[in-house]
């Protein structure tokens, strides 16, 4: 049979193993895995909650920042956002 043809057959076949793959999964278990996926949803800009630049590559953002304001020339507090 083709996986195309499975339908329900499908869902009762994988069901089983996908349970028993969740059941071992349980994310991650130190401190420093925990930190790291803490991260994962992290928004940039507006709606960023910490920051997103490392701290190895401030310089590197704040050139570019630099740039992108000398060409753009914004006037207003609106358009530096």
């Amino acid at each position: 049979m083709t996986k195309q043809g499975w339908g329900r057959n499908r869902v009762l076949y994988c069901l089983p193993p996908n349970r028993q793959n969740a059941e071992n999964s349980t994310g991650p278990v130190t401190a420093a895995g925990r930190a790291r996926v803490s991260q994962n949803a992290t928004r940039f800009g507006l709606f960023s909650v910490a920051n997103f630049v490392r701290p190895e590559e401030h310089d590197i953002f704040n050139k570019f920042g630099s740039g992108y304001r000398a060409e753009l020339s914004p006037a207003t507090s609106l358009e530096r956002t």
